[in-house]
């Protein structure tokens, strides 16, 4: 794991366990597009209350679960996956990652067993910054940017990924994995 001094395409941002939204507390998010015009991601590690069958009538019988991706446009499922080979998408996040594609051969290929839950990750709504937004947010330490392998963190459940990275990172930042969401619990 390297820690970053700027956010860049595929890396991931740590939020610090005080952060005073809890939309983004103890949250990571994997930035899937970032320029100087601003920033989209999704967070990884919180799910959501459904899975892609009780939208999906013919994946009923799968186990894909649907992560709370951000506060934007939550009434929208955005995916992104690793099979460019079988669903074909124009925007690519990193040598192994895309965002989006044909939703309908997607779905096609998810019941013929195609593809798996290992492949591919749901996400209800999006995180997004404004030029300049998530620069100063991590010049205020709300965020670690870290380059860190999306393979390996998929293999863990959601609530294991926070306190995962934060021991990648170590040092100070192992005090973060017990921070009590309200600091007068402490």
């Amino acid at each position: 794991m390297e820690i970053l001094d700027m956010p860049r395409q595929g890396c991931f941002l740590i939020s610090e366990p005080l952060l005073g939204d809890p939309i983004f507390e103890k949250t990571i998010i994997y930035l899937v597009a970032y320029s100087h015009e601003g920033a989209v991601g999704f967070i990884i590690n919180k799910v959501g209350d459904h899975m892609i069958g009780d939208f999906i009538d013919h994946l009923e019988d799968t186990n894909i679960f649907i992560l709370n991706g951000g506060p934007v446009e939550t009434q929208n499922l955005y995916f992104i996956h690793r099979r460019n080979d079988l669903i074909e998408s124009n925007y690519q996040i990193s040598a192994e990652y895309y965002w989006g594609g044909d939703v309908d051969t997607l779905f096609d290929k998810i019941q013929k067993g195609e593809i798996t839950e290992q492949e591919v990750v749901f996400f209800r709504g999006y995180s997004g910054w404004a030029a300049g937004q998530l620069e100063n947010e991590i010049k205020n330490k709300s965020w670690i940017v870290v380059d860190y392998s999306l393979n390996d963190l998929l293999l863990l459940p959601p609530e294991e990924r926070w306190p995962h990275m934060l021991r990648k990172v170590g040092g100070d930042y192992l005090l973060w994995i017990n921070s009590p969401s309200n600091p007068v619990w402490n």
